[in-house]
């Protein structure tokens, strides 16, 4: 009716009323039916300008005019009023007729749970060939899915039943069709359901890509075909293709259901994105945890590790943190009680001069200025009034923020400058021990040059003094040489058995003959050690070498030698100046030498302890000192026992 009255009004050719599937035109006298293809579905399909009317929400059906000439002004506002009337009468038709088939169909109920039934599908990953699955058995058809994705459509759900379908199927899933081919593409273009209700054997082979496509799709039968779009977050997601093989037909109802499974699949769709979206902005929530908890504990582990103190603070100078190395060199308690304090509470500085130092001035205020960072070289007082010698530089800490802080490195040289004060003194030391016999050395020279008519006997003794002198000299410079080998490679050792007792004599009856003095020696026969015998006498003859030269000429000198199941236990023992308790825990450190020696100028470098010491730690054992100060020494070297 509606389209015999367009015809009179608008003095048409044609009058054509579209479907998915079937065209049907109307010339005046009569109407004719042919099949739909893609082409009569555009008005490029017509010979002259046309109008497209709408009729249903779902534009199941339009009508098109082919006219000679295109519509004018007043003719256009007269098909635009009857094109509003024409769709809300239909319109009405339409949803009256769909709501009497949804409330007839017993197969609407069985879809309403299938929208949770695909979310748990989706939630646990499987495939969509399950969900397939379910249309299909409810449809009693073979179900397509195809995703929508950047290359195309891709066949990510399917049931079917026949040989020929399977093969398309495999084809399917090994060639994504591009966004605008084949059904998938039709559907997507349309953004609305396209249905064929009767196709017969091989005309879905219009939709075909390549050749091999068309060959799969002629081998199908007759059939009805349904595809319906999926639409997720206003656009289409993907597309639902149902095909029912003859002598069965999809109708009306069918298209109704499978739209409304398409909805809620939709609806899944989006549920699980969401979910998802959830899921992964969780794992980046928990990941940017974890990874800023790995940052603290690295902070952390690198704060409290490193060996200098590191305070930490703001730049008006207020302390935000600090390490255990700070607290140590700064004599303080704990974090919690110095956090918040300002610098001037903790750090009290004093130069050289004895002057107070205010670190904020000297500390951050260069930074604050734009200046290099500041630096410190002095006293640090503790709480404890006593100080210790540091160095303390201060850089800026960069991070967030306009006020981002200052870093302060703080640095015990207590054993730096006692380094300097011992190089310095060692070279006094060296450059007056050389000197002293060199001089002697030269006067004997000069004494034997100067008086030629000396007694045989006075110029032995001169030239005995000049050897004398000699040998001292050259035991200077060879301890000298074993300091700088055991600073590079530390003591080589070989080790061989040799009896213990025997050797020790041997060593005792040489400083007897050297200084007319009185050394006995106590030990059992028999007892055999495995040592280097040129380095352990040279421990050997230092600490005799000691003994004598620290103790009076008539007191005697003892080497006593006791044994256990693992230790052979060696002690010389002196009865001479003794050694003051302070200077006890330093003595076998290089350059060292009592202050009671040094005052009373009986010489040497200070390394003998060292050498020996190093030489008795090669050796697996250990040197250890007892002395009393007025009473005299005893030095105990315990070497491993030789097991047989």
């Amino acid at each position: 009716m509606i389209a015999e009255a367009l015809f009179e009004i608008f003095g048409c050719r044609k009058v054509l009323i579209v479907t998915t599937d079937r065209v049907e035109s109307f010339d005046g006298s009569r109407w004719t039916s042919s099949w739909a293809t893609s082409l009569d579905l555009t008005p490029a399909a017509t010979s002259a300008p046309s109008m497209t009317l709408e009729v249903t929400p779902n534009g199941e059906r339009r009508i098109v005019l082919d006219r000679e000439k295109p519509l004018d002004e007043e003719e256009l506002v007269q098909f635009e009023m009857l094109e509003s009337w024409a769709t809300r009468a239909m319109l009405h038709a339409s949803l009256a007729s769909r709501a009497r088939k949804v409330s007839s169909d017993p197969r609407i109920q069985v879809t309403r749970s299938f929208g949770v039934e695909m979310l748990r599908r989706l939630a646990a990953g499987e495939s969509l060939d399950g969900i397939a699955a379910m249309i299909a058995d409810l449809l009693e058809s073979s179900i397509w899915i195809h995703f929508r994705e950047e290359e195309g459509f891709v066949l990510r759900g399917v049931a079917c039943f026949s040989e020929p379908e399977r093969a398309l199927r495999d084809y399917l899933r090994s060639q994504p069709s591009m966004p605008r081919d084949g059904l998938p593409g039709l559907t997507l273009q349309l953004r609305k359901s396209v249905a064929y209700l009767d196709l017969r054997a091989g005309h879905l082979s219009q939709f075909a890509r390549t050749r091999e496509e068309a060959a799969l799709l002629r081998d199908l039968p007759s059939c009805s075909v349904v595809s319906v779009p999926v639409w997720k977050a206003e656009d289409v997601c993907a597309v639902i293709i149902a095909i029912r093989v003859r002598p069965g037909t999809l109708d009306d109802s069918d298209v109704i259901l499978l739209e409304g499974i398409a909805d809620r699949l939709g609806v899944a769709l989006a549920a699980d994105e969401r979910g998802r979206e959830r899921e992964n902005a969780l794992a980046a929530a928990e990941q940017a945890f974890r990874r800023e908890q790995d940052a603290r504990l690295r902070y952390e582990s690198i704060f409290a590790a490193i060996t200098d103190g590191i305070v930490i603070a703001a730049d008006d100078g207020t302390v935000r943190d600090l390490n255990e190395r700070a607290l140590e060199l700064l004599g303080l308690d704990s974090t919690h009680e110095t956090l918040g304090l300002q610098l001037g509470q903790i750090l009290r500085l004093e130069n050289s001069a004895g002057e107070k130092i205010d670190p904020c001035d000297t500390l951050t205020g260069p930074l604050s200025r734009g200046e290099n960072p500041g630096t410190f070289w002095g006293r640090a007082l503790l709480p404890s009034d006593s100080y210790r010698d540091v160095s303390i530089v201060a850089g800026p800490m960069r991070g967030q923020g306009d006020r981002p802080g200052v870093v302060i490195v703080i640095r015990d040289i207590g054993e730096i400058l006692d380094l300097h004060r011992r190089k310095d003194e060692f070279l006094s030391i060296v450059s007056h021990e050389l000197r002293t016999p060199l001089t002697s050395i030269k006067g004997y020279t000069q004494l034997l040059r100067s008086v030629p008519d000396l007694s045989e006997d006075e110029r032995d003794k001169y030239l005995d003094s000049a050897l004398s002198e000699i040998n001292r000299m050259v035991t200077m410079i060879a301890e000298l040489l074993d300091l700088s080998k055991i600073e590079r490679s530390g003591v080589q050792v070989r080790k061989a058995p040799i009896e213990w007792k025997p050797f020790l004599e041997q060593r005792a009856a040489t400083f007897r003959l050297l200084n007319d003095r009185e050394i006995e020696v106590t030990a059992q026969e028999g007892v055999i050690i495995a040592v280097d015998a040129t380095r352990i006498q040279q421990a050997i003859d230092n600490l005799l070498s000691n003994a004598v030269r620290y103790s009076d000429p008539d007191s005697p000198i003892s080497i006593e030698v006791t044994e256990d199941d693992s230790w052979i236990t060696t002690s010389i023992i002196d009865r001479g100046i003794g050694i003051p308790r302070e200077e006890m825990k330093r003595l076998f450190e290089r350059f060292q030498r009592g202050a009671l020696g040094t005052q009373r100028n009986y010489g040497g470098l200070g390394l003998g302890l060292y050498i020996s010491k190093a030489i008795v730690v090669a050796h697996d054992g250990r040197i250890d000192i007892e002395s009393e100060e007025g009473k005299g020494s005893r030095f105990t070297i315990r070497l491993p026992r030789l097991i047989h």
